[in-house]
């Protein structure tokens, strides 16, 4: 069932037969209200995978599926097996916390709803560049790319896993909101547990026992002094633990706890390493009796961890990236560090060269008030021309 638009003055078709596009930013609109108003939570992402399946295939391009775990499948467009160069965007959102309708808002230029930023932006614009780039004569049959759309990278990053796995490229292009500036680097990532024990005792004999609750706050008020939060990373900014949950305790046994479970975050800059993360929060553990370990996943093998990444400033990606950009929009993109995790993260350790791009400031992603400029999808769509017109080239 096709889903229902709104603001009929902003979403006209706007294509010729199904081949060209001749009004690029309605068009666009039109794309992204119909994907936005298609659910694709972490694992839930089949019926939008389907939705994209028939309209690539309805477009023109070749689309395969590739297979991550029962019901879920990556999406690759292209016409090699063997690919120099991927585009990847996730087709996953996440799941709200709050009210949602589901519906997309379109006010002038501005189109709000869950995914319009965090991916689906992306998504529109690879679309919309691959259309461009037939368009302005690119032969794309001939070209060592892939275009990847991929589940999972909301949750345990299992898609971007199986693609690199899979097709190994020499360079990758991962789609994030970036406001077109460029991400070289990411920041490594730590998720970690945080148990702490005490003595139980009737609060009426508090003096005799030792409070776990107590005991965790205090080691919370400690984090911002260990040696890594003094640490600045000029790309990604400074290292860091937050405290994202905390339990202990009932008030119905009116005793003190003998446990309490901390839940934190960390990020790391370049020059750090899980190994030295861990370890630096192990020794304040020691000192309130805590037992600290890694977060595992529900993936054999895999921990919620990463370490920082960087590709090169003087990679031909980022060279070729910079120029078509400042072609484009007039502006030199800045260098920066993604803080968080992306499917960059995979492909990098797969061996790629890797860089974080796309349209929209990733501010409002996972709220209820993400939004996306669709203009930036625009620009992005025409930087995606250029970059397979200088691919075609051989610029790199």
């Amino acid at each position: 069932m096709e889903p229902k638009l709104r603001n009929n003055q902003q979403t006209q078709q706007g294509t010729k037969t199904g081949s060209g596009v001749t009004d690029p930013l309605a068009w666009a609109t039109n794309e992204l209200i119909r994907q936005v108003q298609i659910p694709s939570y972490t694992g839930e992402e089949a019926v939008f995978a389907d939705y994209l399946c028939r309209r690539f295939e309805e477009l023109g391009f070749p689309v395969v599926r590739n297979p991550v775990s029962p019901g879920r499948d990556n999406l690759i467009v292209g016409w090699t097996d063997n690919p120099t160069f991927a585009l990847v965007a996730h087709m996953d959102t996440i799941r709200p916390n709050w009210e949602h309708s589901g519906q997309a808002e379109v006010h002038g230029t501005d189109l709000k709803g869950l995914g319009s930023l965090d991916d689906k932006g992306g998504i529109v614009a690879l679309l919309l560049g691959l259309l461009m780039a037939r368009e302005a004569g690119v032969p794309l049959q001939k070209l060592p790319v892939i275009v990847g759309f991929t589940i999972d990278e909301e949750g345990d990053g299992t898609g971007s896993l199986e693609l690199a796995r899979t097709y190994h490229p020499r360079y990758a292009l991962v789609f994030e909101g970036t406001g077109l500036d460029l991400a070289v680097a990411e920041a490594g990532h730590l998720d970690v547990r945080i148990v702490v024990r005490g003595t139980s005792v009737h609060t009426g004999d508090f003096e005799h026992g030792d409070s776990a609750l107590e005991k965790a706050a205090r080691l919370v008020t400690q984090i911002d002094s260990l040696p890594l939060v003094k640490q600045f990373d000029p790309l990604i900014g400074r290292s860091a633990f937050n405290a994202i949950s905390f339990h202990s305790g009932t008030p119905e046994v009116n005793a003190l706890p003998d446990r309490a479970e901390l839940y934190l975050v960390g990020r790391l800059g370049r020059g750090l390493s899980v190994r030295q993360a861990l370890d630096q929060l192990g020794a304040l553990g020691d000192r309130y009796d805590a037992e600290v370990t890694l977060v595992d996943t529900p993936v054999p093998g895999l921990m919620e961890c990463s370490e920082p990444i960087e590709t090169p400033e003087n990679s031909p990606l980022v060279a070729v990236l910079q120029q078509e950009i400042s072609e484009i929009t007039g502006h030199t993109p800045r260098l920066f560090g993604t803080p968080s995790w992306t499917d960059a993260h995979n492909l990098f350790e797969a061996g790629a060269q890797t860089v974080v791009f796309g349209p929209g400031e990733r501010g409002t992603a996972h709220s209820k008030d993400e939004h996306i400029d669709v203009r930036q999808i625009v620009l992005c769509a025409r930087i995606i021309r250029g970059i397979l017109t200088r691919l075609w080239r051989g610029d790199f």
